[in-house]
């Protein structure tokens, strides 16, 4: 999932571990970004910076 920093869904996806994933991040506009990933057992967030 990644969410705008005022915490709004921007775009989400569900992938499979055995393949990569790339997300379209074209269409939105220059901003922070937050993009969590989560498994089955644990989530990982992340700040992304598109410029």
């Amino acid at each position: 999932t990644l969410r705008d920093v005022q915490g709004r869904t921007v775009l989400r996806r569900t992938a499979n571990a055995e393949a990569p994933l790339t997300l379209p991040l074209q269409p939105l506009p220059a901003g922070v970004y937050y993009l969590t990933v989560q498994g089955q057992q644990q989530q990982l967030t992340r700040r992304l910076l598109k410029q």
